[in-house]
């Protein structure tokens, strides 16, 4: 999950906020994309992603995807790949 404390968005627009070019604000710059691109992605992955926000306050958003089940096959390994500078955090890449 991801917060911000920035404009945050009123009921009608938290409603359309996965809508392809739909924009809560125009006083920023964007195309209205990003939250229903991540939407397509998620729930191809089976998951699911939710959004709430308060005008004036700001936006909260979670993601949850499935575990992927381990792999079983002879020979293949989970590995982990560091994400950034964290060596506590990283991605995990089955081959």
């Amino acid at each position: 999950s991801v917060g911000d404390n920035g404009i945050g968005m009123g009921a009608r627009a938290v409603r359309r906020a996965f809508e392809p070019f739909v924009r809560a604000s125009t006083e920023r710059p964007g195309h209205g994309l990003g939250l229903a691109i991540v939407d397509r992605y998620v729930r191809a992955l089976g998951g699911s992603i939710s959004l709430t926000s308060r005008a004036g306050v700001g936006t909260w958003v979670e993601v949850r995807l499935p575990r992927a089940a381990a792999a079983s096959s002879p020979g293949s390994a989970v590995t982990d790949l560091p994400l950034g500078s964290d060596p506590s955090r990283g991605l995990r890449r089955m081959g």
